[in-house]
């Protein structure tokens, strides 16, 4: 495991490009992180000896100030196999998401006033229906 600064961010270590310190690489099998190495900027990798073969899941932590091109791979280790992991890192800060919270829909609300002012012209409706009824049976 090691990682190396990416100045032309093209996630391919190219002359030049210099080991980085300060990485994390974090190895989790079945939930339970079973190793863990911080790069030291030496141009020689870390290698994981004691890790039996079988499934890990690796994350990346970039030291402050720097963002790796993966944070997290799989991997399926069988007996004496070795994998080379380097990872490209840049200056910069990842982004953070911004989260804008959904408004909950809102029940709408009605004032007493509003209801007052419905009851009242209810009422006036109801009193001037009756006035209508009444003048039409006089006129028969």
């Amino acid at each position: 495991m090691s990682a190396f600064a990416d100045m032309n961010n093209n996630n391919v270590r190219d002359g030049g490009e210099a080991d980085l310190a300060g990485v994390t690489f974090v190895v989790v099998a079945g939930g339970k992180e079973v190793a863990r190495y911080v790069t030291e900027g030496s141009s020689r990798p870390n290698c994981l000896s004691t890790v039996p073969p079988g499934a890990y899941s690796v994350q990346i932590v970039p030291p402050v100030g720097y963002v790796v091109a993966v944070e997290k791979t799989d991997l399926a280790l069988t007996l004496g196999q070795r994998i080379d992991l380097a990872v490209a890192a840049r200056r910069g800060e990842k982004a953070t998401p911004t989260l804008t919270p959904t408004p909950k829909p809102s029940r709408p609300t009605v004032s007493t006033t509003s209801l007052i002012a419905i009851a009242l012209f209810a009422g006036v409706f109801l009193v001037l229906i009756g006035v209508a009824v009444a003048i039409i049976r006089r006129g028969r």
